[in-house]
């Protein structure tokens, strides 16, 4: 274990942490990188051009720029047991790690001699200033295998994001999970221009050490994967759904206690399983105060929905009927029936804008009120919940600035006020009120938030290390039944794999095959375009990613990346098949195979789908920029970069020599990067950024029809198409992404997430401090 002052290096997270002061920060890949070097070499003067080559990794880096990472290093390593700066700056010479083990056997010393006067304090009632810091969870890049091998593994956060996925499904199958791909789909989509609203001051979060968290107690363990726990008013009876297979969506109800039995639970004598003949089912929400059950009820052919209740009074028998209201098919948000019964809050999907609005609707009427309008705010309405009282609503969404913005409306005013924000959502974020109505709960990715209505405080605590939720039913103030999130374990769980389709749209020759025979997940199958029988792909085994290689049948690892579940969704050859492209947490790297070396083409990390120019000299990449994704040129080797054009615009793809990228769901041919360039697509609601060129033609996957499509680039209009059905995929996964060779469309190769285990757990936290 690597100590530096009151640091602990963490390598496995990219981070510093203080234990005595329960601090942690993680580092930006740039200065991680930039530490990392320094404490391999302690007390050296290490000159500038050092730092450009092997932290920067260029020939030549401006002063400004080694200025500015070296102050920002410095207020990172800032400590109030520190004097005097751990780094030094040797005029025209260059920079130092002033540290030893000497010195490092000093500072404990002081630091035990502070840590006694301050117990002496606590018994004596002088209280110390409490120390917030909130914590972020940006994926960094790898750590050098110098300081890895002298540093304790931490353990893994799995922080993997799942490349692009349509929002809008046909069935109520995964939705928790689907919530999560269509949410790291849209932050890969480029932002329109909107007026945003100014962001709240945030009270800086709170953060209980991860040690004072229970470990999570796992309440279900059927197969298949249980989402949307909810528990009835007076927490006697525990509603989620349970997706057995792709073809059996069923609700189950059983009685819950916090003393949970495994054997019982496994056994399930006592709970009621509700199906319905050729319908899916999804759970909704109980009805405020009634053991009154709304459900959610889609045909399995016509996609035609309805909602019904189930009244358990009398559990375990119950009654049903079925409820006169409209209903959204596809719609990740989830109705709630008022506590007299008298008003149905419901989403409404509005297609063509991609957006999710809530309706109030009189069931004894059909009088219906839009509450929250979200045409134009991007993925619209994620969820919302009614307060104890009922007459507010809380409601959480995602604008056109990629921030999730939560808000409170008053149901008798019809005033609403905006309580909090954020840069992003993470994957999911789901709300709930506390009993009193006083407080607001969250989950946001990693993280618990909780936002005070009073005073619109918001405060966080991170999730315990190497668990996920998605979704949470408040049982009290400091616990919660809580469902998991898969989309981020996919890849560790070996659960993402890769089948290859052969002549796909020839039912002729159509051959269906799978890919990978091995151990862990695999990704990004890209053919190399001028040998036929060599393909890379991308392979997760143990903690990180790795890059291989099939010749003649033969598997070769090639390279293997730092620490992470993030996968390796896009994988570009060059033209002379000589090397690889492909970005990991938005970090761009360049493989030489003839070399066997792997560089790291630039410090930011801000580069997405690199994809090499036709002449192998520049890579053509999305770039993050500012809330914005752009097309822009790097040239090889000098990293140096241009822009392509003022439009914004993501997914850049090569196909006969000219350039296409994804803008505002369509398919965009570059002419010159503004108004010269041509909306080329038809179908841009379902292509979104998965779709591939090859040959003139265009080939994309529909998620809400489960189906496969092409059409020329040349006549748009004649779609042809392959459902999962016909290829006897149904069933056996999703498709996500997929990769082809442009000269032989024969071939793809398509990412599949396999069906996972999902269970419910009990969550506990420590107490916030107010």
């Amino acid at each position: 274990m690597v100590l530096l002052g009151p640091w602990t290096i963490d390598v496995a997270r990219f981070a510093i942490v203080d234990i005595d002061l329960n601090q942690e920060i993680e580092l930006e890949p740039l200065l991680f990188r930039l530490l990392q070097h320094f404490l391999a070499h302690p007390q050296r003067v290490i000159v500038r051009q050092e730092l450009a080559d092997q932290v920067w990794q260029q020939a030549y880096v401006d002063d400004n720029a080694i200025n500015r990472a070296i102050s920002d290093l410095r207020k990172a390593l800032q400590h109030p047991l520190l004097d005097v700066s751990v780094l030094k700056t040797h005029h025209r010479k260059g920079y130092s790690l002033q540290w030893s083990q000497v010195l490092q056997q000093q500072f404990i010393l002081r630091q035990q001699s502070v840590n006694t006067t301050a117990g002496v304090s606590a018994l004596s009632g002088t209280a110390a200033p409490d120390k917030e810091l909130e914590l972020t969870t940006q994926p960094l890049p790898g750590q050098s295998n110098e300081l890895q091998s002298v540093t304790a593994k931490a353990p893994e956060l799995a922080t993997a994001s799942i490349q692009p996925l349509a929002f809008w499904l046909r069935w109520p199958l995964l939705l928790l999970i689907l919530c999560a791909l269509a949410m790291s789909a849209y932050l890969l989509l480029p932002a329109e221009p909107d007026s945003v609203e100014q962001e709240l001051a945030a009270v800086p979060a709170s953060s209980a050490p991860l040690s004072d968290w229970p470990k999570p107690q796992q309440i279900t363990w059927a197969q298949g994967m249980a989402s949307t726990p909810l528990l009835s008013a007076d927490k006697t009876l525990l509603a989620y759904s349970q997706f057995n297979s792709p073809q059996q969506a069923r609700v189950i109800v059983q009685l819950y206690s916090k003393k949970t039995n495994p054997q019982a639970q496994n056994t399930s004598e006592e709970a009621v399983s509700l199906e319905l003949a050729e319908h899916h089912l999804q759970v909704q929400n109980w009805q405020p105060g009634r053991p009154v059950l709304l459900v959610l009820a889609q045909h399995m052919q016509t996609g035609q929905c309805s909602y019904r209740l189930y009244d358990f009074s009398a559990y375990p028998a119950y009654q049903q009927q079925q409820l006169d209201a409209r209903c959204s098919p596809g719609s990740k948000v989830r109705a709630l029936l008022a506590g007299d019964g008298r008003m149905l809050y419901r989403p409404e999907l509005e297609s063509q804008q991609n957006s999710v609005h809530l309706i109030q609707e009189e069931l004894a009427t059909g009088q219906r009120q839009v509450l929250v309008n979200s045409r134009g705010t991007a993925m619209g309405l994620l969820d919302f919940t009614l307060s104890p009282g009922g007459h507010q609503l809380a409601y959480v969404r995602l604008d056109n600035s990629k921030a999730g913005l939560i808000y409170l409306y008053d149901l008798r005013t019809h005033e609403q006020r905006k309580l909090a924000s954020f840069e992003q959502t993470g994957m999911v974020l789901q709300l709930a009120f506390n009993p009193a109505g006083d407080y607001l709960y969250g989950l946001n990715g990693l993280e618990l938030v909780r936002v005070r209505l009073s005073d619109f405080q918001v405060q966080k605590q991170k999730l315990p290390v190497g668990f996920e939720a998605g979704e949470l039913n408040l049982l009290d103030e400091h616990s919660a039944v809580v469902s998991e999130v898969s989309a981020r374990l996919a890849g560790r769980s070996g659960s993402m794999q890769v089948v290859q389709l052969d002549h796909l749209f020839d039912e002729q020759q159509r051959k269906l095959s799978w890919f990978w025979q091995g151990q862990g997940s695999v990704a990004a199958v890209t053919p190399n375009p001028v040998q036929p029988d060599s393909f890379a792909f991308a392979v997760l085994q143990g903690l990180g990613w790795q890059i291989w290689l099939r010749e003649a049948g033969q598997d070769r690892q090639l390279t293997e990346l730092a620490p992470s579940n993030e996968p390796i969704n896009h994988i570009s050859w060059s033209p002379d098949g000589t090397q690889l492209a492909f970005s990991q947490k938005k970090v761009l790297w360049l493989y030489q195979l003839k070399q066997q070396r792997l560089t790291q083409l630039l410090p930011q990390a801000e580069f997405l789908f690199p994809v090499f120019d036709p002449s192998g000299d520049s890579l053509v990449v999305q770039r993050d920029l500012n809330k914005q994704q752009q097309i822009w040129r790097v040239q090889l080797p000098s990293g140096q970069l241009q822009r392509l054009g003022l439009n914004q615009g993501s997914v850049p793809q090569f196909d006969l020599g000219q350039l296409y990228y994804y803008r505002g769901n369509q398919l965009m041919h570059y002419v010159d990067g503004g108004k010269g360039d041509q909306v080329l697509s038809r179908d841009a609601g379902s292509l979104l950024s998965s779709y591939r060129l090859s040959q003139g033609w265009v080939y994309y996957y529909v998620h809400d029809k489960s189906e496969f499509r092409r059409f020329p680039l040349h006549q748009p209009d004649a779609v042809e198409k392959v459902t999962l059905q016909q290829l006897q995929l149904q069933g056996k996964g999703m498709p996500m992404t997929f990769t082809m060779q442009p000269s032989a469309p024969q071939q793809l190769f398509v990412n599949m997430m396999i069906y996972p285990q999902l269970h419910l757990y009990l969550l506990r936290w420590p107490a916030f401090a107010d």
